[in-house]
């Protein structure tokens, strides 16, 4: 079962988070929370996500445990095609994977020009939280 939450806010930088919650393991909810940012130029508005997933938690850190964060930047050409993934920094190497791994099945509506209204590339940056928790006696009660 997964529940996505989308929260978004708007600073210099914009950041959407979106979190993921799946209660796969025996006594443990685990949670996937992703955060975009794009820099804001000025007069461009910018790109927007037609289809987004979750990535998978990585089953050998999660039978261990194992919790990171991996941070990711990628570009968004002006046909909202992505290219450019690069690793920026990661906790542990399979969530890094995993995270290339879902922005490669990513798309986009590219950013466009407020003034021209011409489509224009843009660089983004995300951040991946993989986070566990134990059940409660309660959730653990519920599962059929």
């Amino acid at each position: 079962m997964k529940n996505i939450i989308f929260i978004i806010t708007s600073l210099l930088l914009t950041a959407v988070q979106l979190y993921a919650v799946n209660d796969t393991w025996i006594g443990h909810r685990y949670a996937v929370e992703v955060t975009f940012f794009e820099s804001r130029e000025k007069n461009v508005n910018p790109p927007s996500p037609n289809s987004l997933s979750m990535p998978d938690y990585p089953i050998e850190l999660a039978k261990e445990l194992i919790t990171g964060v991996a941070v990711l930047s990628f570009s968004i050409d002006e046909h909202g095609s992505i290219y450019d993934i690069k690793v920026a920094s990661a906790d542990h190497e399979s969530f890094a994977e995993s995270a290339k791994k879902v922005i490669e099945k990513w798309s986009f509506t590219p950013a466009r020009n407020a003034i021209t209204g011409k489509n224009v590339p843009m660089k983004m940056k995300c951040r991946f939280s993989f986070n566990l928790s134990e059940k409660t006696d309660e959730e653990e009660a519920q599962r059929p």
